[in-house]
C-alpha cells in the first residue's frame, strides 16, 4: 500500500498487520508481470529493468531451451513498485527499524545489486547463516495476504502467474498475447489461462442470440 502524500509505503498498513513490505512488493510486482517466483523475480536485478522504458530483460527463463523470450514489457503498476523501492532505498533510518531496513543498505552491500533484497543476508537464521542476499521465500507474507482477502484456503503462489495470464486472456481474448505476457509457448499458454466464469456466463447469453428455435411447420392444404 502506497502513501500517496509522498510516494513511499505507507508504514502503519505493514507494521499493523506484520507484513514483510519486500515480500509484500515481490508478489505485487509478480501479480503484475506474471513472472516466475524463484527464477526470474526474487533474483531480479537493478540492471535488469528499464524504468523509464517499462521494461524488464532477463538473461534467461525456464523455458529459454523452447523459445527465446527475454524481454518484457511492464504493466504501469508493476513500474509503480520499481519507483517505490527506489525511493525506499534512499531512506537512512539511524534507529533500529524493522520496517526501513528491509531496502537501505549501506554503499557496497551486494543486497544493493537486488530489487527484493533479504534482510537475512549475512545473519544467523534457523538453517546458519544467510547466504541469499535476494528474497526467496514469501509463503508467510502470502498466506496472510490471502487471510486479510478473506481467502481461507492455502492456495499455492504459484497461482499468480496463472491469474496474470488469465487476466491477459479476459482483456485481450488473444492467446498470442497470453503466451507472450507468460514467455511461453501459445500450447502452454492455453493450459495457463483460464476464462473467468463472467466471460462464460457472457458466452452463454450470447450463445441464445444464435439458437434459433425451430419454427413450426406449415400446414399443406
Amino acid at each position: 500500500m502506497k502513501d500517496e502524500r509522498n510516494g513511499r509505503l505507507k508504514v502503519s498498513h505493514y507494521t499493523e498487520n506484520f507484513l514483510n513490505p519486500v515480500a509484500c512488493l515481490l508478489l505485487g510486482f509478480q501479480l503484475h508481470t506474471g513472472r516466475r517466483t524463484r527464477s526470474e523475480v526474487s533474483l531480479l536485478q537493478w540492471s535488469m529493468v528499464q524504468v523509464q522504458n517499462a521494461l524488464m530483460i532477463l538473461p534467461q527463463t525456464k523455458t529459454s531451451k523452447h523459445n527465446d523470450i527475454y524481454s518484457f514489457a511492464l504493466s504501469e503498476p508493476a513500474v509503480d513498485i520499481l519507483r517505490i523501492i527506489q525511493k525506499e532505498k534512499l531512506v537512512k533510518i539511524t534507529e533500529k527499524c524493522w520496517f526501513r531496513n528491509r531496502f537501505y543498505f549501506e554503499p557496497g552491500d551486494i543486497r544493493n545489486k537486488y530489487v527484493f533484497p533479504s534482510r537475512d543476508y549475512g545473519r544467523k537464521i534457523a538453517k546458519g547463516i544467510g547466504k541469499t542476499p535476494y528474497l526467496v521465500d514469501v509463503r508467510k507474507t502470502w498466506w496472510s495476504v490471502l487471510k486479510m482477502a478473506g481467502v481461507e484456503r492455502k492456495l499455492k503462489h504459484y497461482a499468480t502467474r496463472h491469474t496474470t495470464m488469465s487476466w491477459t486472456l479476459e482483456a485481450t481474448g488473444n492467446i498470442k498475447s497470453v503466451a507472450e505476457v507468460g514467455g511461453v509457448t501459445e500450447t502452454t499458454a492455453m493450459g495457463y489461462a483460464k476464462q473467468s466464469k463472467n466471460v462464460v456466463r457472457k458466452t452463454l447469453k450470447d450463445m441464445q442470440n444464435v439458437i434459433k428455435p425451430p419454427q413450426p411447420l406449415k400446414e399443406v392444404v
